[in-house]
């Protein structure tokens, strides 16, 4: 758990911004810099230049708009989807692989498994759920 989580610490530091956040930031000059290096080209090419233009073309049409809150998640369309998206969260919960997993040395041992049999089965299982997640 903690070697991913220290690569990632060490290789983010070599992380770019986007260049659009860079054009909603209002760091135009940065933006360019940053096309220019992710497309290995000239800051002038017109490749870059066109696609910065598009990038702030987008930025001004989405920046009068607010952008999107956490009370949208409440309003009319997607009050609905979300409710039933949670309620399936809730739900996976109480069934499937949570009660393999936190009731099968119990299920084993009513089924006459031995001991030894049962803790196998159960740290195999265990070692199963983290090599595939």
């Amino acid at each position: 758990v903690a070697l991913p989580a220290l690569l990632q610490l060490i290789l983010g530091a070599g992380l770019i911004e986007s260049p659009r956040w860079h054009c909603m930031a209002g760091n135009i000059d940065e933006a360019q810099n940053t096309l220019t290096l992710l497309r290995a080209t000239d800051p002038a090419d017109d490749i870059v230049i066109e696609e910065l233009d598009v990038m702030l073309t987008a930025t001004e049409r989405t920046s009068g708009k607010g952008g999107a809150d956490m009370s949208a998640l409440l309003r009319s369309p997607t009050r609905y989807p979300l409710i039933i998206a949670v309620t399936l969260m809730v739900l996976q919960q109480f069934s499937g692989i949570n009660n393999a997993f936190n009731y099968s040395s119990v299920f084993l041992k009513a089924n006459g498994m031995g001991e030894e049999t049962v803790t196998l089965i159960a740290i195999l299982m265990n070692v199963g759920n983290v090599l595939i997640t």
